[in-house]
């Protein structure tokens, strides 16, 4: 009769509607973890996605800076160099050695490879325009006219300088954050999956386990 009793007491565990429950709380406690790490993959993908496309636009933004720069110093080069030929050849004050000078002064502005060697030239080149000027004050507005266009160019030339190359170093940050992206990507992709087929599963079956609770036998 004990044993009778106790076979009676096992099979009522495994009813229907306890192996529903059984099954729903599965689901529920998978969807529960699934969740949570898509949720937090998800802010992290998103997050790495938007600095992706940010970087993307930085570097495009550099790359058209830096040439917007280097055709911005070339005009101005060009525009200072045609004063300074009018300049030379309408002063007949100035001796021809200083004319050579002047010219060699300038080329050696247009032809320099960094900042501090442009600006060194550019020091020479004003001082000679300064002590052409200081002798002869008729001179004073073509002067004024190529070292303008000379600054305005050296201004130029140092904004290029402190960016130029810095595309190669966010193109790197670019492969860095992509390869991160490529990583988390499928199991992102997964987790959604999963997540969709749990939440499907646990609808059908809690569906089911109502059905059952409802069901009135008479």
């Amino acid at each position: 009769m004990n044993n009778a009793s106790t076979d009676n007491s096992e099979i009522e565990i495994l009813t229907t509607n306890k192996l529903l429950e059984g099954v729903i709380k599965k689901h529920e406690k998978l969807l529960e973890n699934y969740k949570q790490e898509f949720e937090e993959l998800d802010n992290r993908l998103k997050s790495l996605k938007d600095n992706y496309y940010s970087q993307k636009k930085e570097k495009d933004r550099i790359i058209e800076r830096c040439d917007v720069l280097k055709e911005k110093r070339q005009q101005l080069y060009h525009q200072a160099e045609q004063a300074l030929w009018d300049f030379i050849h309408k002063s007949d004050q100035v001796d021809r050695k200083v004319q050579d000078d002047l010219m060699a002064s300038f080329k050696k502005v247009r032809k320099t490879k960094n900042i501090a060697d442009e600006k060194e030239a550019i020091d020479n080149l004003n001082s000679y325009l300064n002590e052409i000027n200081s002798k002869d004050k008729s001179l004073s507005k073509i002067i004024s006219l190529i070292q303008v266009k000379v600054n305005e160019a050296r201004i130029a030339s140092e904004e290029f300088f402190s960016i130029d190359g810095t595309d190669i170093k966010i193109l790197e940050d670019i492969h860095k954050t992509d390869k991160i992206i490529n990583e988390i990507g499928p199991r992102h992709e997964w987790l959604e999956k999963r997540i969709k087929s749990h939440e499907e599963a646990l609808n059908y079956w809690s569906n089911q386990y109502n059905a059952e609770k409802t069901d009135v036998v008479v």
